[in-house]
């Protein structure tokens, strides 16, 4: 038996057990959550774009994060945590389907690192890459480019995967507490208290978090 289809089996026995051991009612609470934190962090990340479905537009960051939650997918996100963690993976309730989508992400987001902030003109200049080639580089995967993965199946796949990731960063890494998660998510779990402090008092820290509780409540039981 193989590692996706075993991972299949049993996220479904777990759905299951879920089910019996909390009921209906708490599942819809937990569901309510998790959509109140997706919702509430696209809107503090990518609230006034059109079109959320694109790379950061922050230029020269270095950053390869997408989507409405701005979510990176380099060698040291929580995508290729998953992704190379079977038993997390497992844990977090990723199915084969979101597991191949995760992978792919990967795969994008190298690409921003490969080819934008201008490195598909360098690989032009060098004649690594035709101009051709290098202008559908540079459409794709500059800032605030769309990349690969724009259509209607990967963006459900995104919203599926971002908000397990949401369940197990609230609870597993947060404990339930909002002012905790929204730390972890903008600057990393090993992030010092001075690191956090000195981006929780600037002007920026302070409007993004302000602005992610005055969004984000808590469902009531």
């Amino acid at each position: 038996m193989g590692f996706f289809t075993d991972i299949a089996q049993q996220y479904t026995k777990m759905q299951n057990d879920a089910l019996a051991n909390t009921g209906s009612a708490n599942n819809q609470i937990g569901n309510a959550l998790i959509n109140n934190l997706y919702n509430s962090l696209a809107h503090v990340e990518t609230g006034g774009e059109e079109d959320p479905y694109i790379r950061t537009k922050v230029l020269g960051s270095g950053s390869s994060a997408y989507g409405p939650l701005q979510m990176t997918g380099g060698s040291g996100s929580m995508m290729a945590n998953i992704y190379n963690n079977p038993q997390l993976a497992l844990k977090m309730g990723i199915n084969p389907s979101e597991l191949t989508y995760i992978g792919n992400y990967l795969d994008q987001g190298q690409k921003f690192l490969d080819y934008g902030g201008g490195d598909w003109q360098r690989l032009v200049d060098e004649g690594a890459i035709s101009m051709e080639e290098g202008l559908m580089m540079r459409d794709k995967y500059e800032y605030g480019k769309a990349g690969d993965l724009g259509g209607a199946d990967n963006r459900a796949l995104y919203e599926q995967v971002s908000k397990k990731i949401l369940d197990y960063e609230f609870h597993e890494q947060a404990g339930g507490d909002p002012e905790k998660f929204i730390r972890n998510w903008h600057h990393g779990a090993n992030a010092t208290d001075e690191e956090w402090a000195k981006y929780r008092n600037s002007p920026a820290g302070s409007q993004y978090v302000n602005n992610f509780l005055s969004q984000f409540q808590m469902p009531s039981s």
